[in-house]
């Protein structure tokens, strides 16, 4: 698989093994720029550790045995350590499944987004505050000053799940990965954030690959989708052909047993 011209992301025979189980197997795809990906399968499917290798985040002994990650024509497998840091909230940033786990509960939203922003820019504390208020507003917060100084225990989940969208957007990165980031919402902020990551991308052109066990996401959001299933990529294509001429029986069962997958005309 060769690296396009318009691939940003292009994840080539990887596999990933967490001690002697190998639980990603030869995966391949692109993801272009400007372009949302949807990686669909259920848990332990691999999809997550496909995510977490971008940015070397497998923890518990996982390790990359095979394969290349090229991110805007540099190999990251290679990088060393701090390099890939710099990558990291920068070029590429990263949203988690449960957001209120993943912002520290004993500091305030202001506090740790002034942390974020001046981890990879020289400006004041002013600054910091002025940028990471006009991503809040961007978010749709009516009230940033509010959000800003109240600690994530005093924000529902919806809103605390704004608040690392909006903390990962702050640098306009390039690339964002997404893992499960509504399955901990209910329906109705689900399809808010779905929304909201959609507008994201037409405003900033920034790529987008999301990990989710729900199709109905997937159809919604990707402009490509692939089908995680045992460790392996069973299908990856363009959404309608995924959708609508399904190849593997997983992918049927997925889409069957799914309602809410977007009609498509």
């Amino acid at each position: 698989m060769c690296m396009d011209k318009n691939d940003l992301l292009l994840i080539e025979d990887l596999s990933v093994s967490y001690g002697k189980e190998e639980t990603v197997k030869n995966v391949s795809f692109s993801v272009k720029e400007g372009e949302i990906v949807g990686i669909v399968g259920e848990s332990g499917s691999g999809k997550t550790t496909v995510l977490r290798s971008v940015l070397s985040l497998l923890g518990n002994g996982g390790k990359i045995n095979n394969g290349k990650i090229m991110f805007a024509g540099r190999d990251i497998v290679s990088l060393s350590v701090p390099s890939r840091s710099e990558l990291a909230g920068k070029d590429i940033a990263m949203i988690f499944q449960d957001s209120e786990k993943s912002l520290d509960p004993v500091r305030t939203i202001g506090k740790q987004f002034i942390e974020a922003i001046r981890v990879h820019e020289k400006i004041s504390r002013s600054e910091a505050e002025k940028k990471g208020k006009d991503e809040l507003i961007a978010m749709n917060f009516n009230d940033a000053d509010q959000v800003w100084k109240s600690y994530p225990f005093e924000l529902s989940g919806g809103m605390c799940q704004r608040v690392a969208i909006a903390m990962a957007m702050v640098h306009h990165p390039k690339l964002l990965l997404a893992d499960e980031p509504t399955s901990a919402l209910d329906v109705t902020i689900q399809a808010q954030v779905v929304d909201l990551l959609m507008e994201l991308r037409k405003k900033t052109g920034t790529s987008i690959l999301i990990v989710t066990h729900n199709m109905g996401v997937a159809s919604k959001m990707a402009d490509r989708i692939g089908v995680m299933y045992k460790g392996e990529l069973a299908e990856f294509g363009e959404k309608r052909e995924v959708l609508f001429n399904p190849k593997h029986p997983y992918t049927k069962a997925l889409i069957n047993r799914n309602p809410y997958v977007e009609e498509l005309s």
